[in-house]
């Protein structure tokens, strides 16, 4: 009898041993990444978080792999290392039997060059004129901060200095005298080219002891009869009026200035409110780039800028 009940119960141990096996057992059901796609540059790493589920799971262990290790590499912490551009899958299986597999998209890139800092653009230098002297009947003349009558004046210039123009106008001339640059009036110049110092008349120094004697008064001669025909006969002709100067033809894309009075602003941007870079005077002739219905892109003695078009005439 106790050999029948000893014979149960080893059967019985033998048929329930894989149930408890089967039971204690837990596969895993999925394996979730911290990220499913990353982008690097060469030489950049990023640590791969990786887990399963269930977090009761028999095995957790997971191994790291990738398609293309000349691109991304990843060691068995779930580390990944940049390495040349393109793109690389990196897997992460689970190492039980379940076959589960998530995967994370590499993409190595080259770093974007940071933008050239653009270089200044050089002040250009003033534009080298012709030469002019002052004739002004006398005095010295104004030289302007602006082509205007009731401009800043800069500082005077003496009657027969030289002077250099830097731009002529038919009103203002664009000039420098002793380094300071301004507008005068084209009426009290005397243009020419290369006109010399010895040119202008430079007036003596009067004699200090021959002001302190007294000047002698020439007796005035007695004044001729005039007859009634040598009236006639000295009646002068009539001058003919001069005809007025023409002036110089334009060039095909030049334009002249025509402004209703003084000078016209040659402004960094097509608006009102843009800086100006300086005033053309009233008559120049001026390059034109482009020209619009209000305003024109033009140079002006190497300053390249913006103009209103009404103010551009073609003679």
């Amino acid at each position: 009898m106790k050999k029948i009940i000893l014979l149960m119960l080893v059967l019985s141990c033998l048929m329930t041993a894989p149930l408890l096996a089967r039971a204690a057992n837990v596969p895993v059901t999925a394996v979730v990444l911290s990220e499913t796609e990353v982008r690097l540059a060469p030489g950049e790493t990023l640590r791969l978080e990786a887990s399963v589920e269930p977090k009761d799971a028999s095995r957790k262990t997971l191994r790291f792999s990738s398609d293309h290790p000349e691109i991304a590499k990843v060691g068995s912490t779930g580390k990944i290392t940049a390495v040349s551009p393109g793109v690389a899958i990196v897997r992460v299986s689970a190492t039980d039997d379940s076959g589960r597999i998530a995967t994370c998209r590499v993409t190595v890139a080259e770093a974007a060059k940071p933008a050239a800092t653009p270089k200044p653009t050089p002040t250009p230098k003033p534009p080298k004129g012709s030469m002019a002297r002052v004739s002004t009947a006398s005095g010295n003349l104004n030289l302007r901060a602006e082509a205007k009558a009731h401009a800043k004046p800069l500082r005077q210039i003496p009657k027969g200095e030289e002077i250099e123009v830097l731009a002529h106008g038919t009103e203002w001339c664009y000039v420098r005298y002793k380094g300071t640059a301004g507008f005068v009036r084209t009426r009290y110049l005397t243009l020419g080219t290369g006109v010399k110092k010895s040119d202008v008349a430079v007036p003596a120094k009067p004699d200090a002891k021959a002001e302190t004697k007294a000047t002698p008064t020439p007796t005035p001669k007695a004044t001729p009869k005039v007859t009634a025909k040598a009236t006639a006969k000295a009646t002068a002709r009539p001058t003919k009026t001069p005809a007025p100067a023409k002036k110089t033809p334009l060039k095909p894309g030049t334009a002249r200035v025509k402004t209703t009075k003084g000078g016209l602003n040659l402004r960094q941007a097509p608006s009102s409110r843009a800086a100006r870079i300086l005033i053309i005077p009233r008559g120049a002739v001026v390059q034109v780039v482009t020209s619009g219905a209000k305003w024109s892109l033009v140079t002006y003695y190497g300053q390249t800028g913006y103009v209103k078009t009404q103010y551009l005439g073609l003679d």
